[in-house]
């Protein structure tokens, strides 16, 4: 059984559990994990999928047939979407055998106009569920293959920034640097998770400061954020570091050296069975017992298909630390108008039930010069 096939299983099983019948997928990273069709552009609505308790039937239009139909097998059955016979006209057909009475779907994915054209369409033949996060929510945990894959993006973004930094110097402007990386990681073959940020001195502050509209450039005592990732065979990378240039001051100082303190610590506490929640309070409170403002953000998230997914590190997680989970630690300073730092690393809990560190870079700050 392939482990697109197992996958299924572990779905039919979550859904059955909740009395459903069958289950609409419509979410594009949800539909690659659950069938293994990866079509282009996640934010374009491309293919559904309905799961049933013996069958998938992939829907999917003439730009991806050929993918389509070499997933075909004995249990997975190509249906073409095309002007005559979309996705509504589909679903009755399938649902008049009289074996599905009730189909569950994604309420945080599929768009209200959506939903209310399959309600009308369906009003009395069955009942559509609203569900979240149950495709999701087993993707929390990965295999040893999705972790093998997560921790060749980190390597492969470790080894950028190891080729990058020495190229930055007095007068490189903040978009300077985020096209270097993104050249450098397309030179290798592979792309960027998401847009770097990249942000010097006050505009680091901003926790997602777009660097796309930023005018920042490189002076003596530059304090310099680096936020990037690499996407490796579908599955992301997470990483961030500080930088400065020729000198920093002694506050700086005292202040990174207080965050990778507090980072490290958090990390060193995860283990096997604590709540997530319990690492972003141990977190955010050591930094402000520290004397440091509160973070706005979550102290970290989940990564895989996704950039940001399942599990979250936040004050209302209630996750249960499990092998197999991958997530971010990604503590930051904000001082609004001065300056601002964050350091962030992408943690695996392996099969031994231990972190591990899957970005590797340096974590003290580093010292450019020109």
């Amino acid at each position: 059984m392939s482990y697109h096939a197992k996958r299924r299983e572990m779905l039919r099983r979550v859904f059955s559990q909740n009395n459903l019948d069958a289950y609409l997928l419509s979410d594009f990273y949800n539909l690659f994990y659950f069938t293994g069709l990866h079509t282009l552009a996640p934010e374009e609505r491309e293919s559904f999928a309905l799961i049933t308790r013996e069958k998938c039937f992939l829907f999917t239009d003439s730009r991806y047939a050929q993918e389509a139909r070499a997933l075909q097998s004995s249990e997975v059955i190509f249906a073409e979407l095309k002007q005559q016979k979309g996705l509504l006209t589909w679903l009755k057909e399938l649902i008049q055998d009289g074996t599905i009475h009730t189909i569950g779907f994604e309420e945080d994915n599929l768009t209200c106009a959506e939903y209310n054209a399959i309600a009308s369409a369906f009003s009395g033949d069955c009942t559509w569920e609203p569900t979240k996060g149950m495709g999701a929510g087993l993707r929390t945990i990965k295999d040893s293959h999705e972790i093998e894959m997560i921790r060749t993006a980190c390597q492969i973004g470790d080894r950028c920034l190891q080729e990058i930094i020495p190229t930055i110097g007095l007068g490189t402007t903040e978009r300077e640097i985020a096209f270097r990386l993104e050249m450098h990681v397309k030179q290798q073959g592979y792309d960027l998770a998401f847009d770097p940020i990249v942000a010097l001195d006050a505009h680091a502050s901003l926790p997602h400061y777009n660097t796309k509209q930023g005018n920042g450039m490189i002076a003596k005592g530059s304090l310099l954020l680096i936020d990037f990732g690499v996407t490796y065979q579908s599955y992301n990378s997470d990483i961030t570091r500080m930088f400065y240039f020729e000198e920093l001051s002694s506050e700086k100082h005292t202040a990174y050296e207080q965050l990778k303190k507090i980072q490290i610590q958090t990390i060193d506490k995860i283990q096997e069975g604590s709540v997530l929640k319990e690492l972003d309070e141990q977190c955010r409170t050591s930094l402000i017992q520290a004397g440091f403002p509160e973070y706005g953000h979550s102290t970290g998230h989940g990564i895989g298909l996704e950039v940001h997914e399942m599990p979250k590190v936040s004050p209302v997680s209630t996750e249960v630390i499990q092998p197999g989970m991958v997530f971010t630690i990604e503590p930051g300073i904000y001082l609004e108008n001065d300056f601002g730092m964050r350091l962030e690393d992408t943690i695996g809990i392996t099969s031994e039930n231990k972190p591990e560190l899957l970005t590797k870079y340096p974590k003290d700050i580093q010292r450019l010069s020109s």
